[in-house]
């Protein structure tokens, strides 16, 4: 079984994530995400779909459309600097 992550191209950092709440919020998820790209505090940012992963590089949702498949960016983001990597479950 494979799942798709992540990764800084040059360092070979693994994208993180953090969940936030949008509870009361109008035409918004009710929980967004944020890709975290500082301290190693957050989870892994994983997905089963190799798809998903490529998809959450190709535009930043903004925090209203932001989910745990794709999350938002962080400031100063620039996903020519990541790439999708697959990570093998045994």
């Amino acid at each position: 079984m494979n799942i798709y992550g992540i990764r800084n191209k040059q360092t070979k950092q693994l994208m993180r994530i953090s969940a936030f709440s949008n509870e009361g919020g109008e035409f918004c998820n009710s929980v967004g995400a944020r890709f975290d790209t500082g301290d190693f505090d957050e989870s892994l940012y994983v997905v089963a779909s190799y798809t998903v992963a490529l998809e959450a590089l190709k535009t930043d949702p903004k925090w209203y459309n932001a989910s745990l498949d794709r999350p938002q960016w962080p400031g100063s983001f620039d996903p020519l600097d990541w790439e999708v990597v697959t990570i093998e479950v045994k």
